[in-house]
């Protein structure tokens, strides 16, 4: 599993990101805190910007 050392805030919500990868299989997730499923449907254009950094950080600890 992989996450953050801190919670992860955008406006209306706050918590934790992880990755969750069966190393057996390679099967994995992207998971946030509150059961999304790594989804956040209150989303407002400006913040799609820090979303899609934040998908970029996790592509990268994927990579490794």
């Amino acid at each position: 599993m992989t996450t953050h050392t801190s919670n992860v805030s955008v406006p209306g919500w706050s918590g934790a990101g992880y990755i969750v990868i069966n190393p057996q299989t390679g099967d994995g997730a992207y998971l946030i805190s509150g059961g999304a499923n790594g989804a956040f449907a209150k989303v407002k254009p400006p913040l799609v910007g820090k979303l899609m950094f934040w998908v970029g950080v996790i592509k990268g600890f994927l990579d490794k």
